[in-house]
């Protein structure tokens, strides 16, 4: 089964710039099958997906990384 899901790195030889290109198709899709999310939430969980898949690929530690959020409210956003 292939996935769509993986992380690429990215290196310029002429510039001293790296970078790293996340997708998330199919981990994405399976969080938001799992319930009926507003907009904005789904936009919110896209973007902290991408941050756990891009901190994690970085940082070289051997345990977990969890990534919380905090709001005011339904009408702070």
């Amino acid at each position: 089964m292939s996935s769509a899901d993986k992380i690429q790195r990215v290196l310029f030889d002429e510039a001293d710039v790296r970078g790293v290109v996340a997708g998330l198709q199919t981990s994405y899709a399976a969080v938001m099958e799992r319930n009926t999310y507003p907009l904005k939430v789904q936009k919110l969980l896209g973007e902290m997906l991408a941050a756990v898949a891009l901190l994690s690929s970085t940082l070289k530690f051997d345990g977990r990384l969890i990534l919380q959020a905090q709001g005011k409210g339904l009408y702070a956003c």
